[in-house]
């Protein structure tokens, strides 16, 4: 079922007269742009009829959107937008009275005066998380990107540099190698920092014998790639060298187990039980996949997911394990299942010892 079909199918479910689109990165998608922004650099809403769109925003949201002309642009001023919180909650009141609704769904709370809102589930997040072809070839140009990035920062890392100063290397590079922006702040963690799963880069100063976690993605033309590797400033220790034939053991199970038909939950099941056989039961603290979307929705790979897997569903994939004060390991791969198995898009090595 295509968009327009979904939404339509929602409108006459609840009957309601329109639908309140409030995320960016849905509004983004269902607009077919193909364009980068981030939701701090634009905040515009959108109400879907059957009839025709309203874009509301102000007049920097509004000019992110050149190629809309079947859309109708109802600008906020920008002060007004800025004291309403970047919610025109009363402009779109305005515009429900004038169209003569009743009744507006929206996928997230949202207090419109003089408006009922009901709250529905999102169709588009999973549809999102499948790749068609085209689609698919932009998160593949994406992902060669950080393989750029991080083949090119490797040369720089040396004995004494800190962590802020790899992670503004990182996204410095992200540019540099074709991307369009940055998905999240790259996340850089030296020695026992790497046993934070989501470390703030700061001050630490690299030094022999360190482990080294780069995690960071890269969008291009409105799709994400991602990927995290470890690196090794000189041999590693045994320990740690262990702990990675584990991971890649662990990679490996789960996609033997990632084909059409399999439960999500299932995936993650299998690896647990890895790690549990292994003794390693409580080190591994985080979900075992994600949606590979802008606004990480979709299905997970995690305990309770009942969604089935079907082609064109793209993951990230990131067995971890951690070790509070002494360091830890993740690597994170973008799967795509396909119409009999899978394909692992990310190519750069696992582990580098420098």
């Amino acid at each position: 079922m295509d968009k327009k079909a979904l939404l339509s199918s929602i409108l006459k479910k609840e009957e309601c007269q329109g639908i309140l689109f409030t995320n960016l990165y849905d509004i983004l998608f269902l607009l077919d742009e193909e364009s980068s922004l981030n939701f701090v650099e634009a905040n515009p809403y959108f109400l879907y009829t059957e009839e025709k769109g309203f874009l509301i925003g102000d007049e920097i949201s509004l000019s992110l959107f050149p190629r809309k002309r079947d859309v109708v642009k109802i600008k906020v001023e920008t002060e007004d937008y800025i004291k309403m919180g970047f919610a025109p909650a009363a402009k779109i009141a305005e515009l429900v009275k004038k169209e003569n609704m009743h009744l507006l769904c929206s996928f997230h709370p949202v207090e419109i005066p003089g408006v009922k809102v009901k709250v529905v589930e999102n169709p588009l997040l999973r549809l999102q998380q499948i790749y068609t072809d085209e689609r698919l070839e932009r998160l593949v140009e994406a992902i060669r990107i950080c393989e750029r990035v991080l083949e090119e920062i490797k040369k720089e890392i040396q004995e004494g540099m800190w962590e802020i100063d790899l992670r503004a290397g990182i996204e410095r590079k992200i540019f540099e190698k074709g991307g369009d922006g940055r998905p999240f702040p790259a996340r850089v963690a030296f020695g026992e920092n790497t046993a934070i799963p989501q470390h703030i880069p700061g001050s630490r100063e690299l030094k022999k014998g360190d482990l080294i976690l780069l995690d960071f993605g890269v969008f291009k033309k409105g799709v994400c790639g991602e990927i995290t590797r470890m690196f090794c400033l000189g041999e590693p220790a045994e320990e740690w060298k262990k702990i990675e034939e584990i991971l890649r053991e662990a990679r490996e199970k789960a996609l033997l187990f990632m084909k059409p038909g399999k439960v999500a939950s299932e995936v993650d099941r299998i690896v647990r039980e890895f790690f549990n056989e292994k003794g390693y039961r409580e080190n591994f603290l985080g979900v075992l996949g994600e949606p590979v979307t802008p606004g990480k929705g979709g299905i997970y790979l995690r305990p309770g997911e009942s969604s089935i897997l079907k082609p064109g569903l793209a993951f990230t994939l990131e067995p971890s394990l951690y070790f509070p004060r002494k360091g830890g390991m993740r690597i994170e791969d973008v799967v795509v299942i396909t119409e009999s198995s899978n394909q692992v898009l990310t190519t750069f090595p696992l582990f580098t010892c420098l």
